[in-house]
């Protein structure tokens, strides 16, 4: 195998794990705010828990950090980059919420559904347009 064969083949390896994090990030990050709030929620111990609205605020900033920060690596076409990465852990969260409600899908699950969507699209948008620092030495 020659030297420019070895060289693509780590490209194409470092291509798959860099996908392969920028899935995982959406999901880790919103998982990582549902044991927050879940956590915020007994310590402060909340009869019924936090409210529903204030639990969407929390998911759609989640969701709008990850796509931004998604876009800011991808570098290239926000909305869609914003919304695919993030797809996957809105619908496990979409998913949760009707399992939990009795399989019922209410007007407050399709709002947060939306809003989620919504705050990844303009995550993404934000992290695509973001301008990168300049490296020093080149001009």
């Amino acid at each position: 195998m020659n030297k420019a064969t070895r060289n693509k083949n780590k490209k194409q390896k470092s291509r798959q794990n860099e996908n392969l994090i920028m899935f995982l990030l959406p999901l880790i990050i919103l998982f990582s705010a549902l044991m927050l709030t879940s956590i915020v929620s007994v310590l402060l111990d909340l009869e019924k828990g936090l409210s529903f609205s204030v639990i969407t605020a929390i998911f759609s900033l989640c969701t709008l950090l990850s796509a931004y920060l998604t876009s800011y690596r991808k570098r290239e076409n926000g909305l869609v980059t914003g919304i695919i990465y993030n797809l996957p852990s809105v619908l496990i969260i979409l998913l949760l919420s009707v399992i939990l409600n009795g399989f019922s899908a209410d007007l407050n699950i399709l709002l947060s559904f939306a809003s989620m969507l919504i705050s990844s699209a303009l995550g993404g948008i934000l992290g695509v347009n973001r301008k990168q620092k300049a490296k020093r030495g080149k001009r």
